[in-house]
């Protein structure tokens, strides 16, 4: 039972890294609110619209992985 809440509140933590805005303020500057610009979307499509290609490609592959990283934790 400890095993099975630790690893749903480790997931939970996984999940919460916003990797979009991460990977925003990375190329774009301190400067970038994806919450007030473009599509007010934080997401990948946001990025990709702010910030160019490469920085939306790599705010889909930080989403996917914490996604797959915590289903590889579950089992």
């Amino acid at each position: 039972m400890a095993k099975a809440l630790s690893l749903l509140i480790l997931c939970y933590f996984i999940g919460s890294i916003p990797w979009s805005a991460i990977v925003a303020r990375f190329f774009s500057g301190p400067s970038v609110d994806l919450t007030k610009e473009g599509t007010k979307n934080v997401g990948a499509t946001n990025v990709w619209i702010l910030s160019g290609p490469a920085a939306g490609c790599l705010a889909a592959l930080g989403d996917a992985a914490k996604g797959g990283f915590a289903v590889l934790m579950a089992r």
